[in-house]
């Protein structure tokens, strides 16, 4: 791909011959939000590139900010909802992965975590889902100063299993 100097800035040279996931992913992006086109058929069609987690999330620098968190922003609340559709479906290790992209969005997602240890309880055992709770809510505290407000048995019970 060539790149273009121009007074002390650097840009890549597109054509039509280039293929960019990220362009893909945020043009059904913007389908999903201009045609009401359905949001599990974007998960699934692109379940591969958004799998690979946020954008550009081992480049850190300043200018790109605002470029992941519009691309975050406009992730979020397509997949989001997918992880109870496909918990709810016994597809748990979709779910598990599906988790685990919206928690390197936001590594304090509610719901994300939910369906995580709900997930893992399945798949691995209460003691394992258990364990990763207990490193999920040091983490919570060490980051935010307060208590994880929800005990691991109320998300893992039986009883909201049946909800």
């Amino acid at each position: 791909m060539p790149i273009l100097k121009v007074n002390d800035t650097y840009s890549f040279i597109l054509s039509e011959n280039l293929f960019c996931d990220y362009f893909m992913v945020k043009d059904e992006l913007k389908e999903i939000n201009k045609d009401n086109k359905q949001e599990d058929l974007f998960v699934l069609n692109n379940f591969d590139l958004i799998a690979r987690g946020g954008l550009l999330k081992y480049t850190q620098l300043p200018w790109l900010d605002e470029f992941k968190l519009k691309y975050e922003e406009a992730l979020m609340p397509v997949i989001l909802p997918q992880v109870q559709k496909v918990y709810d479906s016994g597809d748990y290790k979709k779910a598990l992965e599906i988790t685990r992209i919206v928690l390197s969005i936001d590594p304090f997602n509610a719901e994300a975590i939910k369906y995580k240890l709900k997930a893992l309880r399945r798949i691995k055992g209460i003691e394992y889902a258990r364990a990763v709770y207990d490193e999920f809510i040091i983490e919570y505290k060490r980051s935010l100063d307060v208590d994880y407000p929800i005990s691991f048995d109320k998300i893992c019970s039986n009883k909201t299993e049946r909800q």
